[in-house]
């Protein structure tokens, strides 16, 4: 898992092209505030921060793959950098998804077939 690129194997509600939320892009936070609202979860501080615990960590995964591709369908960005999200920072609370945590959120999404390596 050395790659730093993965794209989503979602397809879009309404067909279209493939769903790639982590390949190739210019996506920026101008695109999170566009489209995009993010929901409650995202401006709760221990969002941004792995749980220990196995359940709660199991429905934080959920979330977090929840706002990525909701986010990414709603801002037509099928592409980006993996580390490079807008969604993993939120600078109104001050919070930062950690490498460690992005590459969980990623992985999530790969064993439920969401996402795939590029």
């Amino acid at each position: 898992q050395s790659a730093s690129r993965v794209r989503s194997r979602r397809r879009r509600s309404v067909g279209g092209p493939m769903f790639n939320p982590f390949g190739s892009s210019s996506a920026s936070a101008t695109e999170l505030e566009g489209s995009f609202t993010p929901p409650e979860v995202w401006s709760f501080p221990p969002f941004f921060t792995l749980q220990p615990v196995a359940e709660t960590r199991q429905k934080q995964l959920t979330l977090w793959a929840e706002v990525v591709l909701d986010w990414a369908q709603a801002t037509n960005t099928w592409s980006m950098a993996l580390h490079k999200c807008p969604l993993w920072e939120n600078p109104a609370i001050s919070r930062r998804l950690s490498d460690e945590a992005i590459d969980v959120v990623v992985s999530f999404l790969i064993q439920k077939g969401n996402a795939e390596w590029e």
